[in-house]
């Protein structure tokens, strides 16, 4: 998922929805799926007058999950607009109770207390994502056709880092094994840093996904 934009918001639809301008059409975006845009600030010396904040509220960025493509590939239009990357969750641990600053304040036995309660429940104090046995999602498909989708060619030298990052995606929980018919292939983003994002291209699957518009609650 990316950020895409700026586009011009054209109109306000109930409380949660905006019709937004895309090129040479307009779509209906849940608020969710929208930031403000704030306009990089240029001074006179680049030739460029400021603008006040107030002129671009009407501008956001627009939240784009699937390119809307027909041929499976990049748009490549898509660098006339600024795109922001999406922070995603750790796999490993960066933070724990040890890191819990304790107001000094407290007695000896209130900062006591404390601990004990973060220890009793560490597995949850942490940033690392789990899960939850309490719901389930459904994914409603507008066909029961299964979207079966050849893998993209992986370079040796990554094959190993696909093979850990699915051994530590099985170990957290955040996958487990399957044998549905459905099959998407894997994508590996390099990022700024030089290391690696592990992703899925659920393009096809997306384009038969109803669309759930209901706000996060």
């Amino acid at each position: 998922m990316q950020w895409k934009g700026p586009f011009r918001v054209v109109a306000g639809i109930g409380d949660t929805d905006y019709r937004v301008e895309l090129r040479d059409k307009s779509k209906v975006f849940h608020v969710n799926l929208l930031k403000k845009y704030y306009r990089r600030e240029v001074t006179e010396a680049e030739g460029v007058t400021h603008e006040s904040t107030a002129s671009v509220l009407e501008v956001v960025c627009v939240s784009v999950i699937e390119p809307e493509l027909d041929d499976g590939v990049s748009d490549p239009r898509d660098g006339q607009f600024g795109t922001g990357e999406v922070c995603t969750p750790h796999a490993q641990a960066q933070e724990t109770v040890e890191n819990v600053h304790i107001d000094p304040r407290l007695t000896s036995d209130q900062a006591t207390e404390i601990k004990l309660l973060l220890s009793e429940f560490k597995d949850v104090l942490t940033d690392v994502p789990g899960a939850t046995t309490l719901e389930v999602h459904d994914i409603k498909l507008t066909c029961n056709d299964p979207i079966r989708s050849r893998p993209y060619p992986l370079p040796h030298a990554l094959r190993g880092t696909v093979r850990d990052e699915v051994r530590k995606m099985l170990e957290l929980g955040v996958i487990e094994e399957s044998h549905s018919p459905y099959a998407s292939p894997v994508v590996l983003v390099k990022k700024k840093d030089g290391s690696v994002r592990f992703c899925v291209d659920f393009r096809k699957l997306n384009q038969i996904t109803i669309f759930d518009s209901e706000p996060i609650t």
